[in-house]
């Protein structure tokens, strides 16, 4: 049984992206999470996309169950998120792999630290590890 039990309807999806994991236990296609084995973004619809295009070559996407799905989209996904003093960022993913097949969002904790953003697990957040400032809280 999952950890995070899928509610048979979905909720009503939300546009402003304000949590980057979810802890209350559901998690619908609108749900972005940080995920330390993608290594790439992964995310289901074109809607997440500021730039999309068709890829020269497929590339091939592995499932948690082990099933390979070919990719032939790809581009730059931004995401405002909210920091706690209100103030809202942008996060921007270049080379995001469009996946309709996947059930949620997928954050690559590689790509995110390659972007000097590193995840502080004692305060459930994203800090830039240089500039020490929060990105995004995780709620």
């Amino acid at each position: 049984m999952s950890p995070f039990p899928i509610p048979r309807t979905n909720p009503i999806p939300t546009k402003e992206v304000n949590a980057l994991a979810a802890t209350s236990g559901i998690l619908n296609r609108d749900s972005v999470i940080y995920d330390t084995s993608a290594s790439a973004g992964i995310f289901n619809d074109h809607k997440w996309f500021k730039s999309l295009d068709h890829l020269t070559r497929a590339v091939g996407i592995t499932g948690a169950n082990g099933q390979v799905s070919p990719n032939h989209q790809g581009g730059t996904v931004v995401l405002r998120c909210r920091q706690p003093d209100g103030e809202e960022c942008n996060l921007t993913f270049r080379s995001a792999m469009l996946s309709r097949r996947t059930p949620l969002n997928l954050l690559s904790a590689g790509k995110l630290r390659r972007m000097g953003i590193i995840f502080d697990g004692y305060n459930n957040r994203l800090v830039h590890k240089e500039a020490g400032h929060e990105v995004a809280n995780i709620v």
